[in-house]
């Protein structure tokens, strides 16, 4: 979660230097991010054949809080989170579980100054994931079915 919500900061500072490069002044956007681990449900809402994926959960409200407690260029761990991780994520986000301007590279290498397992995997396969972007070897397509409800009158 914690690579994650860095990469979320990276791609964030990537559009804004984009935007920056199509002449629109995006200097005023920030981007607080907070999350939480816990169980999540995950539904679809909608009439038939038009639904939207939703999620609910107290992870999620609680990543909201943890969302309110930054500024527009911090990251923020729950409490639950927290605990649970390791020494490695404990010292990125300190004792007030706040961390500003945490960006992928500087997340990765952190944990991996640390010996953070999940860091290690990431950064030996990070030459894999850079790489220019190629053709599909072989056609995809997704197989004939029905997008709908798969029960004749609906939900029941």
């Amino acid at each position: 979660m914690t690579l994650c919500a860095a990469a979320m900061r990276s791609s964030f500072r990537l559009a804004i230097e984009k935007l920056k490069g199509a002449g629109a002044d995006a200097t005023s956007l920030g981007l607080q991010i907070g999350f939480e681990f816990g169980p999540i449900n995950v539904t679809r809402l909608g009439m038939k054949g038009e639904l939207i994926r939703c999620s609910v959960s107290r992870a999620v409200l609680k990543a909201e809080e943890e969302q309110g407690r930054c500024l527009g260029n911090e990251t923020a761990i729950g409490p639950v989170a927290y605990l649970r991780g390791n020494e490695a994520i404990r010292t990125v986000f300190g004792t007030n579980r706040i961390r500003v301007d945490l960006d992928y590279p500087t997340c990765l290498d952190e944990l991996n100054k640390k010996n953070d397992r999940v860091a290690k995997v990431a950064k030996a396969t990070e030459s894999n994931l850079l790489r220019p972007v190629t053709a599909a070897s072989s056609a995809f397509a997704f197989p004939p079915r029905r997008t709908g409800p798969s029960k004749p009158d609906g939900f029941a």
